[in-house]
């Protein structure tokens, strides 16, 4: 909660996920806030629909229109689909001046960073460790979508 918390989340079809995460939220604890509470959420389905009407809209078919392709679609995954919407995000923008992630690589001392206050009580919700090339992976992807962005 606290690291999307200010943030913008950018989501394809966003009441269906929103739906499920906040749902399992009230199961930890009925003290959470929903997600639309406590950070803006873009919704790229209804972006689609009025750039384009009456055609289709789904992740696919708005991959194929812009022609983003490289990923093996064979095998359904949420990151593979969250790579897929940046770049599809990035054409329904009409391309952007910065897609700014913070990297492994990155150091920010921003009063946000540091300056978090949060009244929730905490769960015991468990640590997620990551591994140095899940790290680089990712330095990796934002590299891929900068390069995109500044082709753009």
């Amino acid at each position: 909660m606290e690291f999307i918390e200010g943030s913008t989340l950018v989501i394809h079809n966003a009441p269906f996920d929103l739906a499920f995460i906040n749902a399992e939220l009230k199961r930890v604890s009925s003290k959470y806030p929903s997600l639309e509470e406590i950070c803006h959420v873009e919704d790229t389905l209804l972006m689609a629909r009025n750039k384009f009407p009456g055609q289709r809209n789904s992740l696919d078919a708005l991959a194929n229109r812009f022609e983003v392709s490289g990923y093996d679609r064979s095998l359904h995954g949420a990151l593979l689909d969250a790579n897929i919407l940046a770049d599809v995000y990035i054409y329904l923008t009409g391309g952007q001046s910065k897609f700014e992630f913070m990297t492994s690589n990155t150091n920010s001392n921003t009063a946000n960073d540091t300056d978090i206050s949060i009244d929730i009580k905490k769960s015991p919700i468990p640590k997620v460790k990551v591994s140095k090339e899940d790290l680089l992976a990712n330095d990796s992807r934002i590299s891929q979508i900068n390069s995109k962005r500044n082709l753009s």
